[in-house]
């Protein structure tokens, strides 16, 4: 898309955000809400009123008004995620450190365990990957499966060397739901929540990154 970064002065994308946001490199949560916003405002400028992107974005720029007045810990290390030198990650690779891992599992953990306002547990669509033998055909479209438990396996077995691998596979459950079922299906809709939720996870962790509670998410 070279005509994005022609009509886009400052791109920026969510994986950035959340490995700065990972790295404390946010000093005040209205920076972070300031690249938030910005990369919303990209979308909507960049895409059609009527497409799902520029929904998305709206749906996700809302969510983030939930944390108008809030602060970010003094310490900034999100779930005390600073890494030692030590265990940091290296640009000539290696595993992350143990302190981003913890934070990635307490992402993962918290989603699986989240529950609508009816006590319904929301991303069970997610949790695992699609049966290969109901759904056949999933895996003649879908060249890459993935599930929420199967990126907490690869945290368990020091896969990610890095916030962006985290982010990819992520995003990657979310396009696969895209890929295979219809834009207006029940399944891309949860997908969205999922997005909604690990954006919502990340925030929560950073404004309060001593919380232990369940994630209590509201369907959008």
């Amino acid at each position: 898309y070279p005509d994005y970064y022609e009509e886009i002065t400052n791109p920026i994308a969510l994986n950035e955000i959340q490995t700065k946001l990972f790295a404390s490199g946010y000093a005040s949560l209205d920076v972070l809400k300031r690249d938030l916003n910005l990369m919303f405002d990209n979308a909507k400028i960049y895409n059609e009123p009527d497409s799902q992107i520029y929904k998305d974005a709206n749906t996700l720029q809302k969510m983030v008004q939930e944390f108008e007045g809030k602060e970010l810990p003094k310490s900034a290390a999100l779930a005390n995620g600073r890494t030692s030198q030590k265990h940091s990650n290296t640009a000539t690779g290696g595993s992350v450190g143990l302190g981003m891992e913890d934070t990635m599992m307490k992402i993962i953990d918290s989603l699986l365990s989240s529950v609508d306002k009816n006590g319904d547990t929301m991303f069970d669509d997610f949790r695992n990957l699609v049966s290969r033998k109901d759904y056949p055909e999933y895996y003649k479209i879908i060249k890459e499966p993935m599930s929420l438990n199967t990126i907490r396996k690869r945290i368990l077995a020091h896969r990610y060397t890095g916030w962006s691998e985290f982010e990819r596979d992520m995003e990657l459950i979310i396009q696969n739901a895209r890929t295979f079922n219809e834009e207006e299906s029940f399944i891309v809709r949860a997908a969205l929540e999922l997005q909604v939720g690990s954006l919502h996870v990340s925030l929560s962790l950073a404004v309060c990154p001593s919380t232990k509670h369940t994630c209590i998410l509201e369907t959008i």
